[in-house]
């Protein structure tokens, strides 16, 4: 019963993760000081953010967030830790952007940016409850197999 509580416990945290996530990419990422130009919500920024990559390396969480989905539907705990604190990281990265580098939008190329919207917010729930998830179900499993007998393997392969 108890495997199966914390199984379901890292489902709920991986439903969490992809419906933060997926909220995310219907809502504002962040605000500019560039009035004449519509915020673009975070899907906009999801889909055509790879063709920034070389400037705005920040970009890499989006897949690494859903390479996480990934690594725990195969049970990769360790893994899915792993990427989706990088992901967490590189999102928190984006924090230290002053501004925005528009390529090809005209004489203000370079709006700064002004505040972070809930798709920013959300998107960074969604990598972290994905470490805290595969996290602590790693930890579960951990200590489960440390106190399983090990008398009982001995003969297995004979």
């Amino acid at each position: 019963m108890s495997e199966y509580r914390f199984k379901s416990r890292l489902g709920a945290m991986r439903a969490l993760s992809m419906g933060a996530y997926f909220g995310a990419l219907l809502l504002p990422a962040f605000y500019q000081d560039k009035p004449s130009e519509p915020v673009l919500n975070s899907g906009g920024l999801a889909a055509i953010g790879c063709m920034a990559c070389p400037v705005y390396f920040e970009w890499f969480a989006n897949p690494l967030i859903i390479y996480s989905w990934v690594l725990v539907s195969r049970y990769q705990l360790l893994k899915a830790t792993y990427v989706s604190i990088l992901a967490a990281g590189l999102i928190l990265v984006f924090l230290t952007r002053d501004n925005m580098e528009w390529y090809g939008s005209g004489d203000d190329a370079n709006p700064a940016i002004t505040g972070y919207g809930a798709g920013y917010w959300l998107r960074l729930v969604s990598a972290v409850s994905m470490a805290i998830g595969s996290g602590v179900q790693l930890a579960q499993d951990r200590r489960t197999l440390s106190r399983w007998p090990k008398e009982g393997f001995d003969n297995v392969d004979k």
